[in-house]
């Protein structure tokens, strides 16, 4: 699996495993790797570490004080686990009232949103060793 990132907490984050997959078949890419998904809390708290987060969410980018508000540059932060900003990435948390929905972590925003399971979103996998 590798190490791309370790957090405070000691949870090991492995680089991108895929850019496009299902969730059932992220799960099992995970468990073959000797791993899991992240929760939807592990990828909050992973966003408190690395980038700018506040009441409305996270974001990897930091709006350049001198150009239009549309123009951003990088957030240095991000580099630490290379490829957040530039995808949505499977969680292991399932929404409340729907098993066939996810939660997919939105790493250009810091937002946290659900997708049907059959959809392909990008895999990223944790593990505690």
């Amino acid at each position: 699996l590798g190490e791309a990132y370790r957090d405070p907490s000691g949870l090991i984050w492995s680089g991108i495993i895929s850019d496009s997959m299902n969730h059932p078949d992220a799960e099992k890419a995970c468990e073959y790797h000797g791993a899991r998904l992240p929760t939807r809390e592990e990828f909050r708290q992973l966003a408190i570490t690395l980038g700018s987060y506040s009441a409305q969410g996270y974001s990897p980018y930091i709006a350049d004080q001198y150009s239009s508000p549309y123009i951003y540059i990088a957030d240095s932060k991000t580099e630490v686990l290379p490829g957040l900003s530039s995808n949505g990435f499977w969680s292991s948390s399932f929404k409340s009232n729907n098993f066939y929905y996810a939660y997919v972590f939105n790493g250009s925003y810091g937002a946290v949103f659900s997708d049907y399971r059959g959809d392909y979103n990008a895999v990223r996998c944790v593990s505690d060793r």
